[in-house]
Parts: C-alpha cells; structure tokens; sequence
C-alpha cells in the first residue's frame, strides 16, 4: 500500500466517524423526542449538519408516532398513484 493510499484510507475512516457522530447526534437529541420520524429523515436521507437538523426538528411540530408519519407518507404517496 502506498503512502497516498494509506491517506484515502485515513480520510475514509475519518468520514465514516463523522457522518456517524451527525447520525447520533440527530437521533438522540432532545428536540427528536416526539419527531422521530422527522429525525431519522434528516439523519438518513439529507446532509443537514447535524446543528441544522437540531434547529429544525426544535420548531417542528411534535406528538406524531413514526407509525403516524408512515401512515400519512404512505396516504399521500396512494392519493399521487391513484390520481385524486
């Protein structure tokens, strides 16, 4: 292995930590109790930093159980199938 292999493997592992240390931070702040649905969606599916995520899931609003959340995602997307 080269020495510049050896930094790409360095910066990889040094990627995979962070994006993994956002995840957690998203997920298990405060401000996700309650917005689970909406955390685990800008942990997994944007690149919101993680103080972006933090701040938005803050004013949302909460109370809606991911299964609540996935039922009105899964509505919606119906309704867009069948045209109405």
């Amino acid at each position: 292995m080269s020495v510049e292999d050896g930094k790409i493997i360095r910066a990889a592992a040094a990627a995979a930590i962070a994006e993994r240390a956002r995840i957690a931070t998203i997920l298990n702040h405060e401000s996700a109790k309650g917005r689970e649905a909406l955390a685990r969606h800008f942990a997994l599916e944007t690149d919101m930093t993680a103080s972006d995520a933090v701040s938005a899931l803050a004013v949302a609003p909460s109370g809606y159980s991911v299964q609540e959340v996935e039922l009105a995602k899964g509505s919606a997307e119906m309704r867009r199938i069948l045209g109405k």
